[in-house]
Protein backbone atom coordinates (compact mmCIF):
# COMPACT_ATOMS: atom_id res chain seq x y z
CA UNK A 1 0.00 0.00 0.00
CA UNK A 2 0.92 3.64 -0.36
CA UNK A 3 0.27 5.43 2.94
CA UNK A 4 0.29 9.22 3.34
CA UNK A 5 0.81 11.20 6.56
CA UNK A 6 1.21 14.94 7.09
CA UNK A 7 2.83 16.29 10.25
CA UNK A 8 5.50 18.59 11.66
CA UNK A 9 8.51 17.82 13.83
CA UNK A 10 6.58 18.22 17.11
CA UNK A 11 4.19 15.45 16.07
CA UNK A 12 6.89 12.92 15.19
CA UNK A 13 6.18 10.62 18.15
CA UNK A 14 2.50 10.37 17.29
CA UNK A 15 3.24 9.86 13.59
CA UNK A 16 5.60 7.08 14.66
CA UNK A 17 2.84 5.38 16.67
CA UNK A 18 0.42 5.65 13.72
CA UNK A 19 3.00 4.14 11.38
CA UNK A 20 3.92 1.39 13.83
CA UNK A 21 0.27 0.43 14.38
CA UNK A 22 -0.33 0.31 10.63
CA UNK A 23 2.71 -1.88 9.96
CA UNK A 24 1.94 -4.21 12.89
CA UNK A 25 -1.51 -5.02 11.48
CA UNK A 26 -0.72 -4.94 7.77
CA UNK A 27 2.17 -7.29 6.97
CA UNK A 28 4.08 -6.68 3.77
CA UNK A 29 6.22 -4.05 2.14
CA UNK A 30 4.61 -0.62 2.05
CA UNK A 31 5.70 2.86 1.07
CA UNK A 32 5.00 5.56 3.63
CA UNK A 33 4.86 9.11 2.28
CA UNK A 34 5.18 12.09 4.62
CA UNK A 35 4.44 15.69 3.66
CA UNK A 36 5.99 18.21 6.05
CA UNK A 37 7.83 21.50 6.31
CA UNK A 38 10.59 20.21 8.57
CA UNK A 39 11.59 17.02 10.38
CA UNK A 40 14.88 16.87 12.27
CA UNK A 41 17.51 14.41 11.06
CA UNK A 42 17.26 12.45 14.31
CA UNK A 43 13.50 12.09 13.98
CA UNK A 44 13.80 11.15 10.32
CA UNK A 45 16.18 8.35 11.30
CA UNK A 46 13.83 7.07 14.02
CA UNK A 47 10.89 6.91 11.62
CA UNK A 48 12.93 5.31 8.84
CA UNK A 49 14.09 2.61 11.25
CA UNK A 50 10.48 1.82 12.22
CA UNK A 51 9.62 1.32 8.57
CA UNK A 52 12.80 -0.60 7.71
CA UNK A 53 12.16 -3.17 10.45
CA UNK A 54 9.07 -4.34 8.54
CA UNK A 55 10.64 -4.05 5.10
CA UNK A 56 8.82 -0.82 4.28
CA UNK A 57 10.23 2.51 3.13
CA UNK A 58 9.61 6.14 4.09
CA UNK A 59 9.78 9.13 1.75
CA UNK A 60 9.67 12.76 2.86
CA UNK A 61 8.26 15.62 0.77
CA UNK A 62 8.94 19.16 1.92
CA UNK A 63 6.84 22.22 1.25
CA UNK A 64 7.42 25.85 2.07
CA UNK A 65 5.24 26.73 5.07
CA UNK A 66 4.96 30.25 3.64
CA UNK A 67 2.49 28.82 1.13
CA UNK A 68 0.02 28.35 4.01
CA UNK A 69 0.68 31.61 5.86
CA UNK A 70 -2.77 33.02 5.02
CA UNK A 71 -4.72 29.83 5.73
CA UNK A 72 -7.22 30.00 8.66
CA UNK A 73 -5.65 28.69 11.85
CA UNK A 74 -5.97 29.42 15.57
CA UNK A 75 -8.87 31.38 17.08
CA UNK A 76 -12.13 31.10 15.17
CA UNK A 77 -11.44 27.51 14.05
CA UNK A 78 -12.66 24.36 15.75
CA UNK A 79 -9.28 23.61 17.34
CA UNK A 80 -7.19 26.74 18.04
CA UNK A 81 -4.18 24.63 19.09
CA UNK A 82 -3.93 22.80 15.76
CA UNK A 83 -0.76 23.51 13.77
CA UNK A 84 -0.60 24.65 10.17
CA UNK A 85 0.55 21.11 9.27
CA UNK A 86 -3.11 20.09 8.99
CA UNK A 87 -3.22 21.90 5.63
CA UNK A 88 -0.29 19.95 4.18
CA UNK A 89 -2.57 17.23 2.80
CA UNK A 90 -3.97 19.80 0.36
CA UNK A 91 -0.63 19.54 -1.46
CA UNK A 92 -0.75 15.80 -2.16
CA UNK A 93 -1.52 16.17 -5.86
CA UNK A 94 1.44 18.50 -6.36
CA UNK A 95 4.20 16.83 -4.35
CA UNK A 96 3.51 13.10 -4.70
CA UNK A 97 4.94 11.33 -7.78
CA UNK A 98 2.51 11.06 -10.70
CA UNK A 99 3.25 7.33 -10.81
CA UNK A 100 1.16 6.91 -7.64
CA UNK A 101 -2.44 6.32 -8.71
CA UNK A 102 -3.96 5.55 -5.31
CA UNK A 103 -3.02 6.41 -1.74
CA UNK A 104 -4.43 6.00 1.76
CA UNK A 105 -4.20 9.09 3.96
CA UNK A 106 -4.26 8.88 7.78
CA UNK A 107 -4.19 11.64 10.38
CA UNK A 108 -1.44 11.26 12.98
CA UNK A 109 -3.86 11.07 15.91
CA UNK A 110 -4.90 7.65 14.63
CA UNK A 111 -4.26 4.06 15.69
CA UNK A 112 -4.66 1.27 13.15
CA UNK A 113 -5.88 -1.80 15.03
CA UNK A 114 -6.61 -4.21 12.20
CA UNK A 115 -6.10 -5.00 8.55
CA UNK A 116 -6.87 -2.23 6.06
CA UNK A 117 -6.69 -4.51 3.03
CA UNK A 118 -10.44 -4.41 2.35
CA UNK A 119 -10.44 -0.63 2.65
CA UNK A 120 -7.46 -0.38 0.30
CA UNK A 121 -9.24 -2.58 -2.27
CA UNK A 122 -12.49 -0.59 -2.14
CA UNK A 123 -13.64 -0.01 -5.75
CA UNK A 124 -14.26 3.60 -6.69
CA UNK A 125 -17.64 4.46 -8.14
CA UNK A 126 -17.85 6.26 -11.47
CA UNK A 127 -16.73 9.86 -11.16
CA UNK A 128 -15.62 9.48 -7.54
CA UNK A 129 -12.05 10.20 -6.48
CA UNK A 130 -12.17 10.10 -2.68
CA UNK A 131 -13.64 7.73 -0.07
CA UNK A 132 -14.13 8.80 3.53
CA UNK A 133 -16.39 8.48 6.57
CA UNK A 134 -19.64 10.46 6.74
CA UNK A 135 -19.65 12.86 9.68
CA UNK A 136 -22.31 12.94 12.38
CA UNK A 137 -25.61 14.49 11.19
CA UNK A 138 -25.44 17.85 12.98
CA UNK A 139 -21.84 18.48 11.98
CA UNK A 140 -22.58 17.35 8.42
CA UNK A 141 -25.54 19.71 8.07
CA UNK A 142 -23.51 22.62 9.43
CA UNK A 143 -20.62 21.79 7.10
CA UNK A 144 -22.83 21.78 4.01
CA UNK A 145 -24.38 25.08 5.03
CA UNK A 146 -21.07 26.83 5.66
CA UNK A 147 -19.46 25.47 2.50
CA UNK A 148 -22.45 26.37 0.37
CA UNK A 149 -23.50 23.10 -1.26
CA UNK A 150 -26.74 21.03 -1.02
CA UNK A 151 -27.12 19.06 2.26
CA UNK A 152 -28.08 15.92 0.33
CA UNK A 153 -24.35 15.43 -0.37
CA UNK A 154 -23.56 15.39 3.37
CA UNK A 155 -20.01 15.96 4.68
CA UNK A 156 -17.01 13.72 5.33
CA UNK A 157 -14.31 13.51 7.97
CA UNK A 158 -10.88 13.93 6.38
CA UNK A 159 -8.91 11.90 8.94
CA UNK A 160 -9.03 8.74 6.83
CA UNK A 161 -9.07 9.19 3.06
CA UNK A 162 -8.74 6.64 0.31
CA UNK A 163 -7.73 8.76 -2.66
CA UNK A 164 -7.81 7.95 -6.36
CA UNK A 165 -4.97 10.35 -7.15
CA UNK A 166 -5.19 9.90 -10.90
CA UNK A 167 -8.80 11.14 -10.92
CA UNK A 168 -8.22 13.73 -8.21
CA UNK A 169 -5.57 15.47 -10.31
CA UNK A 170 -8.16 16.09 -13.03
CA UNK A 171 -10.63 17.93 -10.78
CA UNK A 172 -8.51 19.41 -8.00
CA UNK A 173 -5.35 21.48 -7.55
CA UNK A 174 -3.60 23.39 -4.80
CA UNK A 175 -4.42 26.58 -6.73
CA UNK A 176 -8.15 25.79 -6.51
CA UNK A 177 -7.84 25.09 -2.80
CA UNK A 178 -5.90 28.30 -2.14
CA UNK A 179 -8.36 30.35 -4.14
CA UNK A 180 -11.28 28.86 -2.21
CA UNK A 181 -9.59 29.63 1.11
CA UNK A 182 -8.99 33.25 0.13
CA UNK A 183 -12.64 33.73 -0.83
CA UNK A 184 -14.25 31.81 2.04
CA UNK A 185 -11.81 32.01 4.96
CA UNK A 186 -14.49 33.54 7.22
CA UNK A 187 -16.61 30.37 6.90
CA UNK A 188 -13.80 27.86 7.46
CA UNK A 189 -13.84 26.21 10.90
CA UNK A 190 -12.55 22.71 10.21
CA UNK A 191 -9.45 23.80 8.32
CA UNK A 192 -8.55 21.77 5.22
CA UNK A 193 -11.41 19.36 5.90
CA UNK A 194 -13.85 22.14 5.01
CA UNK A 195 -11.87 22.91 1.86
CA UNK A 196 -11.84 19.31 0.65
CA UNK A 197 -15.56 18.93 1.30
CA UNK A 198 -16.36 22.14 -0.56
CA UNK A 199 -14.31 21.20 -3.62
CA UNK A 200 -15.14 17.47 -3.72
CA UNK A 201 -18.67 17.31 -2.28
CA UNK A 202 -20.03 15.50 -5.36
CA UNK A 203 -16.95 13.37 -6.03
CA UNK A 204 -16.85 11.34 -2.82
CA UNK A 205 -18.19 8.05 -1.56
CA UNK A 206 -18.46 6.79 1.99
CA UNK A 207 -16.50 4.07 3.79
CA UNK A 208 -17.67 1.71 6.59
CA UNK A 209 -17.72 3.00 10.16
CA UNK A 210 -15.04 0.55 11.34
CA UNK A 211 -12.37 2.45 9.41
CA UNK A 212 -12.72 5.74 11.30
CA UNK A 213 -14.20 5.43 14.80
CA UNK A 214 -13.92 8.95 16.24
CA UNK A 215 -14.43 10.33 19.75
CA UNK A 216 -17.92 11.51 18.83
CA UNK A 217 -18.90 7.94 17.91
CA UNK A 218 -17.90 6.75 21.37
CA UNK A 219 -20.35 8.95 23.27
CA UNK A 220 -23.19 6.91 24.78
CA UNK A 221 -26.15 6.72 22.35
CA UNK A 222 -24.30 8.84 19.80
CA UNK A 223 -26.47 9.95 16.89
CA UNK A 224 -24.55 8.39 14.00
CA UNK A 225 -25.53 8.66 10.31
CA UNK A 226 -28.33 6.35 9.18
CA UNK A 227 -26.02 4.55 6.76
CA UNK A 228 -24.10 3.24 9.77
CA UNK A 229 -27.10 2.07 11.79
CA UNK A 230 -26.37 -1.61 11.08
CA UNK A 231 -22.64 -1.05 11.70
CA UNK A 232 -22.93 0.29 15.25
CA UNK A 233 -21.28 -2.87 16.64
CA UNK A 234 -18.08 -1.77 14.87
CA UNK A 235 -17.72 1.04 17.41
CA UNK A 236 -16.60 -1.65 19.88
CA UNK A 237 -14.34 -3.36 17.31
CA UNK A 238 -12.75 -0.65 15.16
CA UNK A 239 -10.06 -1.16 12.56
CA UNK A 240 -9.10 2.51 12.91
CA UNK A 241 -9.33 4.51 16.13
CA UNK A 242 -9.31 8.27 15.51
CA UNK A 243 -8.67 10.46 18.57
CA UNK A 244 -10.55 13.54 17.37
CA UNK A 245 -11.23 15.11 20.77
CA UNK A 246 -9.54 18.19 22.19
CA UNK A 247 -7.68 15.87 24.58
CA UNK A 248 -5.50 13.17 23.03
CA UNK A 249 -4.33 9.92 24.66
CA UNK A 250 -0.96 11.52 25.40
CA UNK A 251 -2.77 14.12 27.56
CA UNK A 252 -3.50 13.29 31.20
CA UNK A 253 -6.97 14.79 30.80
CA UNK A 254 -8.07 12.40 28.06
CA UNK A 255 -10.98 10.06 28.87
CA UNK A 256 -11.26 8.20 25.55
CA UNK A 257 -11.93 4.50 26.33
CA UNK A 258 -9.44 3.51 23.64
CA UNK A 259 -6.54 5.54 25.08
CA UNK A 260 -4.84 2.33 26.17
CA UNK A 261 -4.46 1.30 22.52
CA UNK A 262 -2.15 4.25 21.89
CA UNK A 263 0.17 2.99 24.63
CA UNK A 264 0.07 -0.59 23.36
CA UNK A 265 1.61 0.57 20.08
CA UNK A 266 3.78 3.23 21.72
CA UNK A 267 5.64 0.36 23.43
CA UNK A 268 6.80 -0.78 19.98
CA UNK A 269 8.43 2.58 19.22
CA UNK A 270 11.54 4.48 20.39
CA UNK A 271 9.20 6.62 22.55
CA UNK A 272 8.04 3.66 24.66
CA UNK A 273 9.00 5.39 27.93
CA UNK A 274 6.70 8.36 27.34
CA UNK A 275 4.13 9.07 30.05
CA UNK A 276 1.02 11.25 29.59
CA UNK A 277 1.45 14.93 30.37
CA UNK A 278 -1.08 17.58 31.32
CA UNK A 279 -2.22 19.64 28.36
CA UNK A 280 -2.03 22.74 30.55
CA UNK A 281 1.09 24.36 31.95
CA UNK A 282 -0.54 26.89 34.28
CA UNK A 283 -3.04 26.72 37.14
CA UNK A 284 -5.99 28.71 35.72
CA UNK A 285 -6.46 26.67 32.52
CA UNK A 286 -6.32 23.49 34.61
CA UNK A 287 -9.07 24.76 36.91
CA UNK A 288 -11.21 25.89 33.97
CA UNK A 289 -10.77 22.48 32.35
CA UNK A 290 -11.86 20.67 35.49
CA UNK A 291 -14.93 22.90 35.88
CA UNK A 292 -15.89 22.16 32.27
CA UNK A 293 -15.42 18.45 32.91
CA UNK A 294 -17.69 18.43 35.96
CA UNK A 295 -20.26 20.61 34.19
CA UNK A 296 -20.42 18.11 31.34
CA UNK A 297 -20.90 15.26 33.79
CA UNK A 298 -23.75 17.17 35.43
CA UNK A 299 -25.42 17.93 32.09
CA UNK A 300 -25.09 14.27 31.15
CA UNK A 301 -26.52 13.15 34.50
CA UNK A 302 -29.51 15.48 34.00
CA UNK A 303 -29.98 14.12 30.44
CA UNK A 304 -29.54 17.60 28.97
CA UNK A 305 -26.52 16.73 26.82
CA UNK A 306 -24.65 13.49 26.21
CA UNK A 307 -20.97 13.52 27.14
CA UNK A 308 -20.11 10.20 28.77
CA UNK A 309 -18.19 7.62 26.78
CA UNK A 310 -19.31 4.04 26.28
CA UNK A 311 -17.50 1.33 28.24
CA UNK A 312 -14.87 -0.71 26.42
CA UNK A 313 -13.91 -3.87 28.38
CA UNK A 314 -10.25 -4.49 27.58
CA UNK A 315 -10.78 -8.22 27.57
CA UNK A 316 -12.64 -7.87 24.27
CA UNK A 317 -9.33 -7.11 22.60
CA UNK A 318 -7.12 -9.72 24.24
Amino acid sequence: MNLLLTFDDKYTQHAGVTICSFLANNPGKHTIHAITDHISEDNQALLRNICAESGSTLAFYYIDAKLTKDFPIGEGTINPTLSIATYFRLFMTDVLPESIQKILYLDCDIIVDGSLEKLWNTPFEDGKCIAALEELPLLAFDGCRRMGYPPCYSYFNAGVLLVHLERLRTVYSVEKASDFIKKHSANIRYHDQDVLNALLFDKKQFIPLRYNVMDTCLIRDALIPLRYKMQRIDIWHPKVIHYTGFFKPWDKESRNPFDYKYYEYLKLTPWKNYRPQSKFTSFVPKVVSRLKHWTKLLLDFLHIRKYRYISIPHKQFV
